[in-house]
């Protein structure tokens, strides 16, 4: 997925597109895009923006991790996937867990060593190897 760069999606050979700002024209890009191309909507703390997204021919939307209601809500009410993206906190990957979300965005830093890397995940309460 490129973040940002619908452009390049053809000429990179890239699965999708993620848009990290939820006023760009939806309708526009997918009309742009290759028509197999996975495009993914950042639309923070708005549920108004995370639905004209979808009406709009999005594949996923992302709202921010402190969403919990809006995130329980989009689970119950629609089948279009979600993603929680800023996660903070192990609180927030647990409740948001709990709630069933289809994905969670997690921001990691991978130049940082790997020991650094288990533990901003054991730091969110994930448990890897």
């Amino acid at each position: 997925m490129l973040k940002d760069w619908p452009e390049g999606v053809a000429s990179l050979g890239c699965d999708g597109v993620h848009i990290s700002n939820a006023s760009n024209p939806v309708d526009m890009l997918r009309k742009r895009l290759p028509a197999d191309t996975q495009l993914g909507v950042s639309c923070g703390e708005s549920g108004d923006a995370a639905m004209q997204a979808g009406e709009a021919g999005a594949d996923y939307i992302a709202i921010n991790a402190n969403q919990t209601d809006l995130a329980a809500w989009w689970m119950e009410m629609t089948e279009l996937p979600l993603v929680c993206e800023n996660i903070e906190t192990a609180d927030e990957v647990e409740a948001l867990t709990r709630l069933g979300v289809d994905f969670l965005f997690l921001r990691l830093d991978f130049n940082a060593p790997f020991a650094t890397l288990c533990a901003q995940l054991s730091a969110l309460g994930i448990q890897g190897r």
